[in-house]
């Protein structure tokens, strides 16, 4: 078994070779990513960002923080470049996303529905 203490000196590529110089390059962009995600003005990450207790929780606030970044950076990247406009990227966001506001007609309806698909199973 290796010593721990010396795992930085077992690096695939040796230091300032061309391949270490490629391989360490690739960081670039995962700080940018990184730096994006703690920017205030974007998803804005800080220690103590989550109430939650446990690192379930806590890996899943992060984990929506990364598709919302995601998102936030395919739009910018799509916006950029002359595709059709009816690229589904470049499509705004409903206002109410995931909500619909029903009428009593509409809630009545609804409900005999689901009434029938109860009373068929």
């Amino acid at each position: 078994m290796r010593d721990p203490l010396l795992r930085k000196h077992d690096q695939p590529h040796y230091w300032g070779t061309k391949e270490w110089k490629e391989a360490y390059d690739r960081r670039t962009y995962v700080e940018g990513v990184f730096g994006s995600i703690k920017n205030p003005n974007t998803e804005g990450l800080r220690r103590g960002f989550t109430n939650y207790i446990g690192i379930p929780m806590n890996s899943l606030a992060i984990t929506l923080a990364a598709v919302v970044a995601n998102i936030r950076h395919q739009r910018k990247h799509w916006e950029d470049r002359d595709d059709p406009p009816d690229h589904p990227l470049l499509a705004p966001e409903p206002a109410d996303y995931g909500f619909g506001n029903y009428t009593a007609e509409e809630r009545a309806a609804l409900d005999q529905m689901h009434a029938k698909k109860r009373t068929a199973a």
